[in-house]
């Protein structure tokens, strides 16, 4: 299942386990999540698997809320924050993590009673969060260029690592100690080395700018970054460095995963249509799918695989 905005709606959408034929959709719509009294643009999503709760970070309304992804009901608001951008739940920690835009804090909450436990402080603008469960650290883009690191049991800051400007979607590579950082503002992907805590590579963009969403397919050795201008999906060799492929994307685009060996982008324009990736000889082909148009803009869907084996 894969969670998208849809107006003032948290949609749900079904990923059938066999993609349609050529002019279907392997997307449906099985549940709208109502959302009275949230105003305002909404940004990163979150799961809870065993405790099948979604969350969501509601910009705009300076919430984080809370829902069963069963009854598909709120359960709660964590209020009284400060532009939340990236949100974690910690299942190891039973924590959850607030990132703030406006004053640059991360919140720690306690996952059962929504009581805050701790606040690191960073420089400003803390955004995307990630969390590497092997070592038990929450990493946190923040400010000017940099990625915070959190102790997950603790709540408390343990490190950080600099980077050359503002950092957006980041992924960690979980078969090495690698860290792709998508740094816009710099016109590059840079490249982390989290147990060195330092820059091992820097990959320049050159005629593509405004990267902001990445995803990894560390088996395959595959790095997918979507670039707004043009509006491209860039595939990248992680071996090499190398871009080895690029497909249109939606304009705008702000968030989408690898599902299936096939690519599905979300953004504010229709998609360009399907075409085949002929520059990944010897890889699983890629294939940009058709998507399902909601009423108004989409941001930020998560994708979790592991929810369609709960039933969820």
């Amino acid at each position: 299942m894969r969670k998208i905005l849809m107006g003032r709606f948290v949609a749900l959408l079904f990923v059938a386990p066999v993609f349609a034929q050529q002019g279907g959709t392997s997307l449906r719509l099985v549940a709208a999540i109502p959302l009275p009294n949230v105003d305002g643009r909404i940004d990163h999503f979150a799961v809870d698997l065993q405790g099948r709760r979604l969350f969501m970070s509601a910009l705009g309304n300076n919430t984080v809320e809370v829902f069963d992804l069963k009854t598909h009901q709120r359960l709660h608001t964590i209020s009284g924050l400060h532009e939340p951008q990236g949100v974690l739940y910690d299942p190891a920690s039973k924590r959850i993590f607030v990132a703030n835009g406006d004053d640059g804090t991360t919140v720690v909450f306690d996952g059962a009673t929504f009581q805050a436990l701790d606040t690191v402080h960073l420089s400003s603008d803390a955004d995307n969060v990630r969390l590497d469960a092997a070592a038990g650290t929450v990493y946190v883009g923040y400010g000017e260029g940099g990625l915070g690191m959190i102790e997950a049991s603790s709540g408390k800051q343990v490190g950080e690592i600099p980077l050359p400007a503002h950092p957006e979607s980041f992924q960690l590579e979980k078969s090495g100690p690698r860290i792709f950082v998508n740094v816009p503002n710099a016109s590059q992907i840079v490249v982390l080395d989290r147990a060195k805590r330092s820059v091992v590579a820097r990959w320049r963009l050159g005629e593509y700018a405004a990267n902001f969403p990445m995803a990894l397919d560390d088996a395959h050795q595959r790095l997918f970054v979507v670039a707004r201008r043009p509006a491209e999906l860039l595939i990248f060799d992680t071996g090499s460095g190398k871009l080895v492929g690029h497909l249109a994307a939606a304009n705008l685009c702000f968030g989408w995963r690898r599902l299936y060996q096939r690519l599905r982008t979300n953004g504010r324009r229709p998609f360009p249509g399907a075409r085949q990736n002929s520059h990944c000889a010897g890889r699983p082909h890629l294939v940009l799918l058709t998507g399902i148009e909601p009423a108004l803009s989409r941001r930020t869907a998560p994708w979790r695989p592991a929810m369609r084996a709960q039933g969820l």
